[in-house]
């Protein structure tokens, strides 16, 4: 895409805005400002040859081409060929749509001297079908499809007629189809060669082409083809006149006489010499301006202004090469060119600016051009001061420089007495009588030391603001003088005083290069805001140029809001009384931080020439709307305390180019509408353009395929969102053709109490979205323009799985409680078993243990006879009475017990054996000595070794003691207790 901007003499303005880089030029006069927009193949147009264009009812483009028919949305194309989509040709010439919103895509066959319709297809931009002759509801009329069709036609009354070869046509009628045929009233057919009638002299060719035209056929008659000349007319004027097209005369263009006397146009250069049958002309009345289109020219002219612009002249390398197909003039004031090359988009608009000091950018060096510095109106006079060392007074009247002095630039500059102004000459204050240009020069404040800002107390003191902080003047005084009243603040001493600001009950505020001070005449300076200041003092950005008070609204109290531009710090909205600031900088839409004013029109918009560019801003919604050359300004960059506002209203900036001077509400008005009609793409209520919805697709997770919806959902859009989508998008336009790349789109859901959220580009995608039903709400805005959409709202019901759906809820509780009182059946049954199970092996362990009882309860009744026994003997056994082979006998014996003693597997017969004896001979040997048995032996002696490790206390626990001793620790504490009385645990 290439924008392309320039000024052309006497009118107009145009703007080459490439992808990369800006070229802009300008005349002396700039009255008309056209931006120049090129679609090639980069911008996706696969057909570089466009043989027409037509924008429809609701603002779409359609371009016809050697391939096939394209439309575009300003931001993506769409395309329908024979091929994929049914079309009868491919070849689109013509486009037209009638009352229902159907296009009728013309192809014609052409021959030297005749042409015809040889192919006819239809397309419903409500559903994007296409479809044949006999398709069209209702049927155009039997025998249609053999109807020989030489041309269609719009007229003032219908849309679509067909001619045929003896120039009678049918007006087409959606409902009722064709009508029947009817002929242009005072044509003669007589000796004609359709489509082309040859007549034996100019007078003839003048009443053919006013019979069509007074038929209602304006500037869609077909050429008259004579021996000599090729005719047409295509405008009828307000006094009865008509402008026509003399192919073959010197001036082409002419204006016609009712009785058909012709004379020239005057045009500002005649058109080059043309082919046969190859050009035409179209009169735009919104702006009643003609363009004309041949093989070698291409221009627009204003009659009654003389504006002329020469496009094959001044974009040689956009237009020289290039064949003019066809022009459609569109809404909202566009133009659409097309060419054997692309698309061309033209917008033509009046500039809200006027100039002063201009000059042209594409011929002037830099020091050629007139920074301006001083800006004063008075009465019906503006006088400008700029460098180097210059001004020039100006009649507002008619703009014309009826005044211009060198040698001196009056800078700063205020009206001192009546006839008598006060300026600053660098460091010089000099005191002028502008009627007969006396001056005198009143010395310096310091050698050096420029002046900047003046002010002019009540009792006619003056107060200078220069580079070394703030002086002062009175008359009688020779020399200015320090201002002693600021000593309290020696910063100010050596800054730079821009502005002095009277808030009226307050005193004054200075806006200075160390931030801004309250001053009172009487008093002196009495407080510095500043970024170093505490409190209420504190002030965000020291370098401030310019100070503006919000005005106080009827019936409210004084406002303490004040607006400030700083060099450096953008915009700072500041409420002096509540110590508050808000900063805006280039992050919030600012074209430079650096801000040389702020003013305010009565719709309370704020205006700021800037660093780059004029800046407007809308204090309600804190949006910036940002106007530069391209918009018609003389220069991107301002000057420091070049700006005046008058009591009108009218603001006057000064730049590197001269005085930017313009109404606010002008430039409004454009930003609304730029078309005389309505966009029949906006709201009608309220004129703001509408979301299109271009595209809508949904991608299925199951099927991994995008499924693309019918389309009819493009006129009402209604999502449903069905399971197994994994995410749809959505592609949207808000159709604009010129500034596509400065649109943005934002969304949010009804239900959802949250801000808007951007769209990345112009596709949104959705997904994981809950079950439900919800509104979609989406809204667009020129970020440039700040031209906002309408909020358009799309129903969205996301569709619950099988498995959330009632009945499957339902079902799925049923089936729970089946089967839990199944499971419950089951248990109960198998809990059952189980009962009656463990009630057998109760009654069966129940008897093993009175059985085991009954054993334990003999065995106690055992062992307490043998501890009567052992109580017998004295439970000691007196060596002495032994013989000694006996008693060596009876320490081996001992001897095996303690060794094998923590072995538990080690029995009575085990003893017999270590002994090497038969068990009953080691039986009858032991007990006739012990009186004991080789078991109460063992055990006896067991028990005694525990009973002297426990009293010892030697090991960790009773356990540990069972082990050692060789006794099972179950059956340990039983027997021990048994045998000693008490239990182990209790040592």
């Amino acid at each position: 895409m290439n924008t392309i901007q320039i000024t052309f003499p006497n009118q107009f303005v145009l703007g080459l805005l490439c992808c990369f880089f800006s070229l802009t030029a300008y005349s002396q006069s700039q009255d008309i400002v056209a931006n120049i927009r090129e679609i090639s193949e980069k911008d996706g147009l696969r057909y570089r040859e466009i043989f027409c264009s037509y924008q429809d009812h609701e603002g779409f483009l359609w371009l016809g081409t050697q391939y096939g028919l394209a439309k575009y949305d300003g931001n993506d194309f769409t395309y329908f060929t024979k091929e994929k989509d049914g079309l009868e040709s491919n070849a689109i010439h013509q486009i037209i749509e009638d009352e229902a919103g159907v296009l009728w895509l013309v192809s014609y066959d052409f021959e030297i001297t005749h042409f015809w319709v040889d192919g006819l297809s239809f397309l419903d931009t409500r559903t994007g079908r296409v479809f044949g002759r006999e398709e069209v509801p209702p049927p155009l009329g039997p025998g249609l499809k053999n109807f020989d069709i030489v041309t269609i036609m719009p007229s003032d009354r219908h849309r679509v007629n067909c001619f045929d070869r003896d120039f009678s046509f049918h007006p087409y009628v959606p409902g009722k189809g064709l009508l029947a045929a009817r002929r242009v009233p005072g044509v003669d057919i007589s000796n004609s060669s359709a489509p082309y009638t040859s007549f034996g002299s100019e007078q003839d060719g003048f009443t053919l082409g006013r019979a069509f035209y007074e038929a209602g056929f304006h500037g869609a008659s077909d050429w008259i083809d004579k021996p000599d000349q090729q005719f047409s007319l295509f405008h009828r004027q307000e006094d009865g006149s008509y402008l026509g097209i003399h192919r073959r005369s010197p001036e082409v263009i002419y204006r016609y006489s009712a009785s058909g006397q012709r004379s020239p146009l005057g045009l500002p250069a005649p058109p080059r010499s043309s082919q046969k049958y190859y050009s035409f002309a179209k009169y735009r009345q919104s702006d009643r301006s003609i363009w004309y289109a041949s093989n070698k020219d291409f221009f627009v002219y204003f009659p009654k202004t003389g504006g002329y612009l020469d496009f094959r002249k001044e974009y040689p390398d956009y237009f020289r090469t290039k064949t003019i197909k066809d022009i459609h003039f569109g809404k909202d004031g566009l133009v659409f060119v097309s060419t054997t090359y692309g698309l061309y988009i033209i917008q033509v608009r009046p500039n809200p600016f006027a100039h002063f000091l201009y000059n042209d950018l594409r011929s002037a060096s830099q020091e050629q051009l007139s920074s301006c510095r001083t800006i004063l109106q008075m009465g019906e006079k503006l006088l400008v001061g700029y460098y180097p060392n210059n001004y020039s007074v100006f009649d507002l009247g008619n703009g014309k420089e009826v005044r211009r002095d060198g040698g001196v630039m009056p800078f700063p500059l205020i009206p001192y007495k009546e006839g008598v102004l006060l300026y600053g000459h660098s460091d010089h204050l000099v005191k002028w009588w502008f009627g007969d240009g006396k001056q005198e020069f009143i010395n310096q404040l310091k050698p050096g030391a420029r002046l900047w800002s003046l002010h002019l107390c009540k009792d006619s003191t003056l107060l200078i603001g220069s580079e070394a902080g703030l002086g002062r003047w009175k008359e009688g005084m020779e020399m200015m003088g320090d201002y002693e009243k600021s000593k309290g603040f020696p910063a100010l001493r050596t800054s730079t005083v821009y502005q002095f600001l009277d808030t009226g009950g307050e005193g004054l505020l200075l806006a200075t290069s160390s931030g801004i001070y309250q001053m009172d005449e009487a008093a002196g300076v009495t407080a510095r805001y500043w970024s170093g200041g505490q409190g209420k003092h504190y002030f965000p950005f020291d370098d401030v140029l310019h100070v503006f008070r919000e005005k106080n609204s009827p019936g409210k109290k004084e406002t303490s809001v004040y607006w400030v531009s700083t060099q450096g710090g953008g915009l700072i909205k500041w409420d002096k009384a509540a110590g508050r600031c808000r900063q805006f900088t280039t992050d919030d839409g600012l074209p430079s931080d650096i801000i040389y004013a702020v003013y305010a029109d009565k719709n309370g918009l704020l205006w700021m020439p800037t660093y780059n560019g004029l800046a407007a801003f809308d204090r309600q919604k804190e949006q910036f709307r940002v106007y530069t050359t391209n918009d018609g300004l003389s220069h991107n960059e301002f000057n420091r305390n070049s700006h005046y506002q008058a009591d009108d209203g009218r603001l006057y900036f000064g730049g590197l180019n001269g005085v930017n001077a313009f109404y606010p509400s002008d430039l409004l008005k454009g930003q609304s509408n730029d078309s005389i009609s309505l966009h029949v793409g906006q709201n009608e209520n309220t004129g703001r353009p509408l979301v299109h919805i271009t595209s809508f697709r949904q991608f299925d997770g199951r099927t991994e395929k995008f499924v693309e919806q019918p389309d009819t959902f493009l006129q009402k859009p209604s999502i449903t969102i069905r399971p197994g989508i994994t995410y749809s998008t959505l592609t949207m336009s808000m159709l604009d053709f010129i500034d596509p790349q400065h649109v943005r789109f934002e969304y949010k859901f009804d239900d959802c109490n949250c801000p808007w959220r951007p769209i990345s580009g112009h596709t949104l995608e959705l997904n994981d979205l809950s079950p439900g039903s919800r509104t979609l709400l989406i809204k667009g805005q020129n970020t440039k323009s700040l031209r906002e959409s309408e909020v358009r709202e799309i129903p969205i019901f996301i569709l619950k799985p099988f498995y959330l759906k009632g009945w499957f809820i339902c079902a799925g509780l049923f089936f729970l409680a089946g089967s839990f009182f199944l499971f419950h059946k089951y248990k109960s049954r198998r809990l059952a078993r189980r009962k009656e199970a463990l009630e057998k092996e109760v009654e069966r362990r129940t008897a093993i243990i009175l059985e085991q009882k009954r054993a334990l309860a003999a065995d106690e009744k055992k062992i307490k006879e043998q501890a009567a026994e052992i109580k017998k003997l004295g439970m000691v056994i007196h060596m002495s009475k032994f013989a000694p082979e006996d008693v060596e006998w009876l320490n081996q014996l001992e001897s095996i017990i303690r060794d094998k003693m923590p072995d538990s597997s080690f029995k009575a017969q085990d003893l017999a054996a270590a002994m090497h004896h038969s068990r009953s001979q080691f039986y009858r040997k032991l007990k006739s000595l012990t009186g004991l048995t080789p078991g109460a032996w063992l055990q006896e002696t067991r028990l005694q070794k525990a009973k002297e490790l426990l009293e010892k206390n030697e090991l960790d626990s009773v356990k540990a003691v069972a082990y050692e001793v060789g006794i099972k620790p179950g059956y340990f504490a039983e027997a021990y207790r048994k045998r000693f009385g008490k239990l182990p645990s209790e040592y």
